[in-house]
């Protein structure tokens, strides 16, 4: 069982798999399985550089994927899955053919994900201190992995409607992650920051034209649902909650500025600013 010691976030939310001595699995010292290896003829990816400074982001949304390979600010290239993309699979096979037609050579790699295997829930913990937080936390990380099995996990400061001091557990399976590690692995990329959703989101919402400070909800959609994040500008997260319903899909009530209004009513006289929207970039061919 990992814990926070063992996390090491460039950003909030973000998981950095430290090597050696943290979660990383030795799979150079077991075969992995064959659905994780390349395809052959498929990939088409020459040998990499450790000297190549472009990085690849993949950005893989309950079904939908896309990647974008970046050097320093600048976007060289962009694929998105024309398909769904649902299981490691799948993801393998898709990585395979953006990795060809993006002609990428870098190793640098990050993933920006959201589906069944990555679970966000909030615990307020007590001021403590943060030796005796960290053990409050581990037992609701326990206390999780009896129902859903072994994870790795993270945790990500937030602010309550009280002001009480909350935190954000981010919690992978550790099936899953091992399984994408493998694909990574067979590949030459380095797997560096997995994110939830709720970290680019947040960073997004820095660059509002609003006072530092003052709180904003963004209602982002994810292919098939809806990930809502209340944070303060330049600040802390005060909320996130990702619902299975989108406005072109509803499956439950979608979610309405009444929202904000019931959290910030307990957290803030002052009311958010709304920004509803916040779609990724649509399915289309490699660009360059």
């Amino acid at each position: 069982m990992s814990e926070p010691g063992n996390f090491v976030p460039p950003e909030p939310g973000g998981f950095v798999p430290p090597e050696p001595g943290g979660f990383v699995p030795d799979f150079a010292m077991e075969p992995g399985p064959a659905e994780s290896a390349p395809a052959t003829g498929t990939s088409g990816r020459r040998k990499p550089s450790r000297s190549n400074r472009d990085q690849l982001g993949i950005v893989w949304l309950r079904g939908t994927l896309h990647l974008g390979v970046m050097r320093q600010r600048k976007t060289l290239g962009r694929w998105s899955s024309p398909a769904p993309v649902r299981t490691v699979e799948e993801f393998a096979a898709a990585l395979d053919t953006a990795l060809a037609e993006l002609k990428f050579l870098g190793t640098d790699t990050f993933l920006v994900f959201e589906g069944e295997a990555f679970g966000h829930q909030a615990e307020t913990a007590p001021s403590f201190s943060p030796g005796a937080t960290k053990a409050y936390l581990q037992s609701r990380v326990d206390r999780y992995v009896k129902e859903h099995g072994r994870v790795l996990w993270v945790a990500q400061p937030a602010v309550g409607p009280k002001e009480e001091r909350t935190w954000i557990l981010h919690l992978m399976a550790q099936e899953f992650y091992d399984q994408l590690r493998r694909v990574f692995l067979f590949r030459r990329l380095d797997l560096t920051r997995i994110l939830p959703m709720v970290v680019p989101v947040q960073r997004e919402m820095g660059g509002f034209p609003i006072p530092r400070g003052m709180p904003a909800l963004v209602a982002a959609e994810v292919a098939d649902a809806t990930v809502i994040v209340v944070a303060q500008a330049g600040g802390p997260v005060l909320f996130t909650r990702t619902i299975l319903a989108s406005p072109r899909r509803p499956r439950r009530a979608w979610p309405s500025r009444s929202t904000a209004r019931c959290f910030t009513r307990n957290s803030s006289s002052t009311s958010p600013s709304i920004v509803s929207g916040w779609p990724p970039a649509p399915a289309g061919p490699a660009k360059r």
